[in-house]
């Protein structure tokens, strides 16, 4: 289905709102297709919650960093009881705020946007990653969005998204996550996905 650029920036918006804060009862509606969303906030706010904020084993982590950047730790000169000295640990997963974060802020610098200061969260948040997409659809600049896509969310959406569905508890997410995936597939953001390299995990791009 074709959709003209304000269109899609509508669509990224709702889905940023929905991965930003827990939805009140108009959008957990636009997201079930009904009208009886009303009674569910505290149920869904829990679930929220679960997934996205609270440790534990239902957190999905929403940062690119997290699953596109690695750390390596040089404990040539360490004296440590828990690393030898002269070893090097590469490629260890799951750290926040790392070169994928910066050069997101990057991204929304050279196209004319910063983070708002009231939203307490990195900048590779999903919530600020799907908003910045539809606000470069909002202003007529899809070649900027498509790159973005390509350079940033591409790599790492599917990959989130796949984690969100496996969740057991989760139904209203889950639900959002398949509508989500919908969405993007003809955008050409799920393409990109983690290979193994030296039994490590690395984001690739999606194609173009």
């Amino acid at each position: 289905m074709f959709l003209r650029p304000e269109e899609k920036a509508g669509i990224y918006f709702l889905f940023s709102r929905l991965f930003r804060e827990a939805p009140d009862p108009g959008l957990i509606n636009e997201i079930l297709e009904r009208t009886d969303g009303t009674g569910k906030e505290e149920e869904i706010a829990v679930e929220y919650a679960s997934l996205f904020v609270v440790p534990g084993e239902c957190r999905v982590s929403p940062y690119e960093s997290f699953y596109c950047d690695s750390l390596t730790v040089d404990t040539s000169t360490a004296d440590s009881p828990y690393f030898q000295a002269g070893c090097r640990l590469g490629g260890m997963k799951g750290f926040l705020y790392g070169v994928s974060a910066a050069a997101v802020e990057k991204a929304y610098r050279e196209n004319g946007f910063e983070v708002d200061p009231r939203f307490y969260d990195l900048p590779d948040h999903i919530a600020c990653e799907l908003e910045f997409v539809g606000r470069l659809y909002e202003r007529g600049r899809d070649e900027a969005a498509r790159a973005f896509i390509h350079r940033h969310l591409g790599r790492w959406v599917s990959l989130f998204l796949t984690e969100l569905e496996k969740q057991k508890r989760s139904i209203f997410y889950k639900r959002a996550a398949r509508k989500l995936i919908s969405f993007l597939t003809p955008e050409g953001a799920l393409e990109g996905k983690a290979v193994e390299k030296g039994g490590m995990s690395e984001c690739v791009p999606a194609k173009r």
